[in-house]
């Protein structure tokens, strides 16, 4: 629905007839809020880009099972990537019937997937920015001192790599992803926390199979795509049903002489319903996606009232090594409005991704809107926040953490004025 339906749904004696949704958590009002909020002086707020039109897709709740199998925790809200796909497309097609340029604000992310940008919805992405007139933002998740990654060096069919993973006493069911780096071959073993192991699995071509751990009675089902469509490498998928608490062993092998880097992904945090992390973890390359896309301007946080970083936003680099996100903005404790009415703080990698679409969107109103360069895009919007970011001199950019700096929208637009 568009801000147009949303002002008369407001006006309305029966709001719901107009706009038939509601926000339960607060997420999509509180980013909204902060992109384009309306100025409010007596509360002391505006959003970033106060007179932007805002056009608002609705998603609708996955499953939360399949087939009987558990897949997510009650409490938590997951979407379909499809729904996503959908969404950015309704965007796309009412931007151009309206012949307006378009910020598209992404405060969404997936912990699944290799972190190069190769899902079908960070390719979406992609394409879109490669548009001219529209600006696509996103966030990069809040996952770095979470412990759901891990990284390692598979050199040998013999002498495994180990992963350890911590599995809490609550824990119902849980996936993993391990994501080579290479074009290596790799397999694995299983030890359970009693000792029971399964012996190396072959790896082939679109292979697996659910294996049974007695003492514990467990399973877990392994399935090997040796070249997986999108990057081209192997991602081993790995589902966990009702592991028994304690320390599961995955012992990676690697069947070629060419070097085996690996990289590991658990569910995101609020997905497992129990205590469950890497031993061995890293905080490196925990940026979800679609925040991995090349050519999207991906977003971190840092707190704005004490100027230090926020330990939970998602780090780079990318598992290729490209330099992301690209910036960090205010992400914590971030004043704003609240759903059902009223003021609050919320912090999170999406309230600086909304800060960023905010200052996309004043960038497209001077260039686009009022003729100043009639032909921006992502790529030179990002260029623009890039050079005005704040950095400071004692540190060395880019770095993991705060990237290219501090996003400052006011000394962007002295870098434009200046050349």
């Amino acid at each position: 629905f568009t801000g147009v339906q949303s002002n008369e749904a407001l006006a309305a004696e029966n709001p719901l007839e107009i706009v038939p949704v509601i926000d339960r958590n607060g997420h999509g009002t509180r980013l909204a809020a902060t992109a384009a909020g309306n100025r409010i002086p007596e509360e002391n707020f505006s959003g970033a880009a106060p007179e932007a039109e805002l056009v608002i897709v609705k998603l609708k709740p996955a499953k939360k099972y399949l087939r009987g199998f558990y897949l997510l925790p009650e409490q938590v809200e997951a979407y379909s990537e499809t729904d996503m796909m959908m969404g950015v497309r309704f965007l796309q097609q009412y931007a151009i019937r309206e012949k307006k340029p378009l910020v598209i604000c992404v405060g969404l992310g997936t912990a699944s997937g290799s972190r190069t940008g190769a899902l079908p919805f960070a390719d979406l992405l992609n394409t879109l920015a490669r548009q001219v007139n529209t600006v696509v933002v996103t966030c990069t998740g809040n996952e770095a001192n979470n412990r759901t990654h891990t990284s390692g060096l598979a050199v040998s069919d013999t002498e495994p790599s180990e992963i350890e993973i911590t599995v809490g006493a609550d824990e119902r069911g849980f996936v993993m992803e391990i994501w080579a780096e290479s074009l290596d071959i790799l397999s694995v073993a299983i030890t359970s926390p009693s000792g029971e192991r399964i012996s190396r699995i072959p790896a082939r071509i679109d292979t697996g199979g659910v294996y049974n751990f007695l003492l514990e009675r467990s399973q877990v089902a392994v399935n090997y795509r040796v070249v997986e469509s999108a990057s081209g490498y192997e991602v081993i998928f790995m589902r966990f049903i009702n592991p028994a608490q304690g320390i599961w062993k995955i012992h990676v092998y690697s069947l070629t002489n060419i070097v085996g880097r690996y990289n590991a992904w658990l569910p995101l945090k609020q997905f497992l319903s129990g205590d469950t992390y890497f031993l061995n973890s890293n905080p490196s390359t925990t940026l979800t996606e679609p925040g991995a896309a090349e050519r999207v301007i991906s977003v971190g946080a840092y707190n704005h009232i004490t100027d230090a970083s926020y330990v939970a936003s998602g780090r780079g680099y990318t598992a290729t090594g490209l330099v992301k996100p690209d910036f960090v903005a205010p992400g914590v404790d971030v004043y704003g409005v609240r759903a059902g009415g009223g003021y609050t703080t919320r912090t999170g990698t999406s309230v600086a991704a909304a800060h960023a679409a905010g200052a996309a969107a004043l960038l497209l109103t001077w260039g686009v809107t009022d003729g100043n360069l009639p032909y921006m895009g992502t790529n030179e919007v990002k260029s623009v926040l890039i050079r005005g970011a704040k950095r400071a001199t004692n540190t060395v950019y880019p770095n993991n953490i705060y990237v290219y700096g501090k996003m400052d929208v006011i000394e962007a637009f002295y870098k434009l004025r200046t050349g």
